[in-house]
């Protein structure tokens, strides 16, 4: 059995050639360096070329998956994404580019899908929009993704708002994008039952958000505090910050204080800011 130090040695050739030569030319010569090796001697010696590329240790995690699956792909597209995949996170971008767009011509969802978004990684903003239209016409989880990405290309704030509406069951992290949407719309009930759905559901942004839709939108000073104090409470310093901001206006100004000292202590700028400004007044 070959030496995993060899195996590297010709991966790491193998790789790099892909710019010059035809990726049929590369694969198989991949295929004859890895005849033979078992699975673990196939991940030492993947680690060992990872580690001198990067020390980031869950890149070496992910660019593992991304090479187990280049060599047990049962269709040509699968195995042009992970190589893609590969390529990209190793920092040849351009090449991998080339390969996503090699992917998606067969067809395969995530192939088109990775491709849009390593075009718009790459400022190819048209590109990755038309990817990205292929996709969302279709019922799928990927689909569903790829709308949530595609909200962020469009202007249009109806149209993102059906997008990211699409996308949030799927993607929880797009709350923020959406609840902008929505306020750019002035759909305001939307909005608020939104918001208090996901704060009572533990979201941590939600509080934040309500909060000040309550001060700023509805002038409900009552409320946005509640919502300020429930953020607080789920370790938010945004929230703390904005807690204190509201006491301190509303001559709760010891109290205010003291939050704004809790809102520094976790790392919020704003609140350490306005803790010297207070301190200068004295």
């Amino acid at each position: 059995m070959r030496d995993h130090a060899d195996w590297v040695s010709s991966l790491v050739s193998c790789l790099s050639s892909i710019p010059d030569i035809p990726l049929e030319n590369a694969m198989s010569r991949t295929d004859d360096i890895l005849r033979g090796l078992s699975r673990r001697d196939r991940r030492r010696g993947f680690a060992s070329l990872v580690s001198r590329r990067s020390s980031v240790k869950s890149e070496v995690r992910t660019l593992e998956r991304f090479l187990d699956l280049a060599l047990t792909a049962e269709t040509e597209a699968v195995r042009l994404n992970a190589v893609a995949g590969f390529l990209w996170n190793v920092g040849k971008r351009k090449v991998s580019l080339d390969l996503y767009r090699r992917a998606m011509e067969w067809g395969d969802a995530q192939a088109i899908y990775d491709y849009a978004r390593a075009a718009h990684d790459l400022g190819q903003v048209d590109e990755a929009r038309g990817a990205y239209l292929e996709l969302v016409a279709d019922d799928s989880d990927i689909a569903s993704r790829a709308a949530g990405d595609l909200a962020l290309l469009v202007d249009d704030q109806l149209e993102k708002v059906r997008l990211l509406e699409r996308a949030f069951p799927h993607r929880p992290e797009l709350l923020t994008e959406l609840a902008w949407a929505l306020d750019a719309i002035g759909d305001r009930q939307r909005l608020e039952s939104l918001l208090i759905n996901e704060m009572q559901r533990g979201s941590v942004a939600a509080p934040i958000l309500l909060g000040n839709f309550y001060e700023d939108r509805l002038q409900d000073l009552s409320r946005a505090e509640h919502a300020f104090r429930v953020g607080a409470k789920r370790g938010d310093a945004y929230s703390l910050y904005n807690l204190a901001r509201l006491l301190y206006l509303t001559g709760r100004k010891r109290e205010g204080i003291k939050a704004l000292q809790r809102a520094a202590r976790r790392g919020d700028r704003m609140a350490a800011d306005r803790l010297r400004e207070l301190e200068a007044l004295r």
